[in-house]
């Protein structure tokens, strides 16, 4: 039996023998307080490891009372929890280019540097800390591009500073020179049940207690991952791999200049938004993405004996690895580079990829189908028809099973300016 004080949270690892198991419940008690119980995964497989976690927290301000019970049957099984009062490792100080912040005990926090930064109210520069106004029951900080928000230990997050692009979500672009609430999807309410923060350049990514991610602010570069660039004044949820479903299973979230990562419970990373020139998705391109994408297929360079060579890797549904790394390219000379991956919904994947000279006319696209055991089905095929000068960059997108879209740039002397061509595609033996 475990007791809490401040915003709690307990874990229990398990592992289900039986049968499969599925939770989610929440309950409140002693007046005060409200405990809800998750597991990890969700659902579990017969003989898999789960972890339980019960998160303790406040109701309307008060102090946290009663406790958690683990039972095995009738077997108190407390003393194998890890029980703690944030057990993400929350971040307590947090800086940006014009001011810092730092977290106080009991829940406040102080701020210095640039005036209207500093979350107290007023307009005057500081160069040593002064409080944030009104900020109580702080236990995660963060600082973006003039501006700062904080997580309580209710689950609300509060932010303040500049507010052009919606960086504080409260439904507005008024300046803000004390915390205000974040508010929830659609403007409905208040944004609550957030357990983790990640605040970017001009955009904030919060994590709720059931593992999705909400994201708010600047969005030209889609790192808001809700499908589209528009710039969202309150709250949106990300959308999931490949633009289906909610991103979930989430522990985790960092948000950088125009893109956003979020560390899975598996311990996966899925990135969404800006690739710009510098690979920051990490999944084998530098292609925007305005949806999360897994990297399961990379260049690299002189593994294969000749320059540039594509490889890839497979993972399963709970996200380990299935088998080892494998390259992709069976030609190997010059260079292939640019790959892009398409899974299909029931079963394989395809690949391709820009390979240099191997139709004769400086590059061209290549792709390789596999089916669901990572075999190839077919030797690699080109996929451009038209073969004079470069066709590059290519990206994949599935239809349904052996059915999948190829766009890619074509530069063709014929046209003074280039231009994107695509073809669909069906492989056989899948």
């Amino acid at each position: 039996m475990l007791g809490f004080d401040g915003r709690g949270r307990a874990l229990l690892g398990c592992a289900v023998v039986l049968a499969a198991f599925a939770l989610t419940t929440s309950h409140s008690f002693a007046d005060s307080s409200t405990t809800s119980l998750t597991s990890t995964p969700n659902p579990s497989l017969s003989g898999q490891s789960v972890t339980i976690e019960a998160v303790v927290r406040p109701v309307a301000g008060g102090a946290i009372t009663g406790t958690v019970t683990f039972k095995d049957g009738s077997t108190d099984i407390s003393g194998a929890v890890a029980a703690g009062t944030g057990g993400l490792g929350f971040p307590l100080i947090a800086g940006s280019e014009a001011h810092t912040c730092a977290l106080q005990g009991g829940g406040g926090a102080k701020c210095w540097g640039l005036e209207g930064l500093l979350g107290d109210n007023s307009s005057s520069s500081n160069n040593t800390p002064v409080n944030v106004s009104g900020l109580a029951g702080a236990i995660a900080i963060g600082a973006g591009y003039l501006r700062a928000c904080a997580l309580t230990d209710v689950g609300g997050v509060k932010c303040w500073g500049y507010n052009a692009n919606g960086e504080l979500g409260d439904g507005t672009t008024t300046y803000r020179a004390a915390p205000v609430d974040v508010h929830g999807v659609d403007n409905v309410g208040l944004l609550e049940g957030i357990k983790a923060i990640g605040v970017g350049y001009q955009h904030t990514c919060a994590v709720t207690d059931s593992g999705g991610v909400k994201c708010w602010g600047y969005n030209g570069g889609g790192q808001l991952g809700d499908g589209t660039p528009t710039v969202r004044y309150t709250p949106v949820d990300v959308v999931g791999v490949g633009g289906i479903g909610l991103l979930d299973d989430v522990k985790a979230v960092a948000g950088g200049s125009l893109h956003t990562c979020a560390l899975t419970n598996a311990g996966g990373v899925k990135c969404w938004g800006s690739n710009g020139s510098f690979g920051q998705l990490g999944n084998g391109n530098f292609d925007i993405s305005l949806t999360p994408v897994n990297a399961i297929v990379w260049t690299s360079k002189d593994q294969d004996g000749s320059g540039l060579g594509v490889y890839g890797q497979r993972y399963n549904s709970l996200r380990a690895k299935a088998g080892g790394e494998f390259r992709v390219n069976t030609v190997v000379g010059n260079n292939q580079w640019q790959p892009s991956v398409a899974g299909f919904a029931d079963t394989g994947f395809a690949v391709v990829w820009t390979s240099q000279n191997q139709d004769g006319f400086g590059n061209g696209v290549y792709a390789q189908a596999y089916n669901a055991a990572g075999q190839r089905v077919q030797v690699e095929f080109r996929v451009n028809t038209t073969a004079q000068s470069d066709q590059w960059q290519p990206q994949a997108t599935a239809f349904s099973t052996g059915n999948f879209l190829t766009a890619w740039s074509s530069k063709n002397p014929a046209n003074a300016v280039p231009g994107i061509y695509g073809q669909r595609l069906s492989v056989g033996g899948l």
